[in-house]
């Protein structure tokens, strides 16, 4: 059998499951009850929009930044202000705090406050936390802030909550001053970032390690001129780095660039021009195709100031303008794009639509056709400056010996039998995806005649209530 069409059907097979319960959250920095902020999901579809959190100053509030699921099965984020150092104006708090660190429970929607920033360990931090796979901890970085206002690079421990400022940036120009974008982890483990000022130009390159919480900076970006580095890095199936500059560039409308984080070595990749859109935003990503996916401010059409995405073919070098928002169906795509387990791509806008205040689309790149999802109101929130999460909602069986197979290869014919669930449905598919046999046993037993099925490898997906899970059935 083909390993390669096994593989296939196996992403099909589990995108098919996962698209059934497809779920996305995310955040706005405005609107909800309390007017500064909310965290919301939707369902793949665009049904089941829903404000689930309304923030407030004393709590947190107005976050930039993205959920991010940790592997607790939470959501962990930070606010941009609000917290235990907001400031009491005329009998109400006001979100002039520094900002907190939370976690969102998205099985009972709670919420809780796990960290306040008091200014001289960061404060305002303007990105989204990310978890090392090294040694779990969440790391991030606040815009301002630490000793010199200039931003802080911290560790946090979501099982102690213990905090650890790793960094001040800006105690020497060489180390950069006021991080944007988020971190990043890169197959080495280690995690990667940039800052907006400092290094011997315009900003920087730099790491820190995990095992270590050793910080280096690895490159100093050159331009002559003030440039605003946009967004988080991306590593691409080569390994390297790639990111957008959003005036860089000979025509100063936009470049992409690349870093090797193997040898430290940096290159312009592409520069945008009048004739392909300026204003690249924020991350790019990679699909199985290998093209880059990315968000424009400014597209190549006529109503191109609301926005486009666009692809990029790293080998070739190749931009190619896939799609332009015309105001109805969103304007100005801040944050990024995320491939959900569907295969298509989400994200939002912070403005347009129906109120001018922001939409969440789909965008198909096997079709490149966008759809949009929902519109963002006053209720549910407004300016959406961050990324979708999906949250995968199908429950599955975690104890797999409560079901098995046997026997198993077969001959002639096996027997599904569940040790503790009653089987409600099972689905036979083949290598291709193509469904072969489905039953409603109702029972805790299921015989399966085999005798006329070819030779082959068959995928049995078997649902007892609420629970799904998915076995290997060979056919000799």
């Amino acid at each position: 059998m083909n390993r390669t069409i096994i593989l296939i059907f196996i992403y099909f097979f589990t995108s098919n499951v996962h698209a059934q319960n497809l779920q996305l959250w995310g955040m706005t920095s405005e609107g909800g009850a309390n007017r500064v902020g909310t965290i919301f999901k939707i369902n793949g579809d665009g049904s089941g929009f829903q404000n689930v959190y309304s923030f407030d100053t004393i709590t947190g509030c107005n976050p930039i930044g993205s959920l991010f699921l940790a592997n607790d099965g939470k959501f962990y984020g930070m606010t941009s202000y609000g917290g235990a150092d907001s400031v009491f104006h005329n009998g109400i708090y006001e979100p002039f705090g520094s900002g907190v660190i939370f976690c969102f429970d998205p099985s009972n929607n709670s919420y809780s406050k796990l960290y306040d920033f008091y200014g001289s360990d960061g404060r305002m931090p303007l990105t989204s936390l990310i978890q090392s796979s090294a040694n779990g901890n969440l790391y991030g970085v606040t815009h301002n802030g630490g000793i010199n206002n200039s931003g802080v690079l911290f560790s946090f421990n979501p099982i102690t909550l213990d905090f650890n400022k790793i960094i001040d940036f800006g105690i020497f120009q060489s180390i950069g001053f006021c991080p944007i974008g988020s971190l990043m982890e890169a197959n080495n483990k280690k995690l990667y970032g940039k800052t907006q000022y400092g290094g011997i130009g315009n900003g920087t390159i730099y790491c820190v390690d995990p095992l270590n919480n050793n910080y280096s900076v690895l490159y100093s970006f050159d331009f002559t001129y003030q440039v605003v580095i946009r967004g988080s890095l991306a590593q691409s199936s080569d390994f390297k780095l790639y990111g957008v500059v959003e005036n860089g560039g000979i025509d100063t409308m936009g470049r992409i660039f690349c870093f090797d984080p193997s040898n430290n070595t940096y290159s312009n990749t592409y520069d945008f021009n009048y004739s392909n859109g300026s204003l690249p935003v924020n991350k790019m990503i990679q699909l199985s195709n290998g093209l880059f996916y990315g968000l424009q401010m400014s597209g190549n059409t006529s109503n191109s100031n609301h926005g486009a995405i666009y692809s990029f073919d790293v080998k070739n070098k190749i931009y190619t303008d896939l799609f332009n928002f015309n105001g109805s169906n969103g304007s100005g795509p801040i944050g990024s794009m995320i491939q959900a387990s569907n295969g298509k791509l989400y994200g939002m806008t912070v403005f347009g639509g129906y109120s001018d205040k922001g939409v969440i689309y789909c965008f198909d790149y096997l079709k490149n056709t966008c759809v949009k999802l929902a519109d963002f109101d006053s209720l549910n929130g407004t300016l959406p400056y961050g990324d979708l999460v999906e949250l995968d909602t199908t429950k599955k069986i975690n104890n797999q010996n409560d079901i098995s197979i046997s026997p198993n290869p077969s001959i002639e014919q096996y027997i599904i039998n569940s040790y503790k669930y009653m089987i409600d449905k099972i689905e036979i598919f083949n290598s291709i995806g193509e469904l072969i046999y489905e039953a409603q046993p109702k029972s805790y037993k299921q015989i399966i005649n085999c005798k006329q099925t070819p030779s082959g490898i068959y995928f049995a997906r078997i649902k007892c209530g609420d629970n799904i899970t998915t076995k290997k059935v060979i056919v000799l």
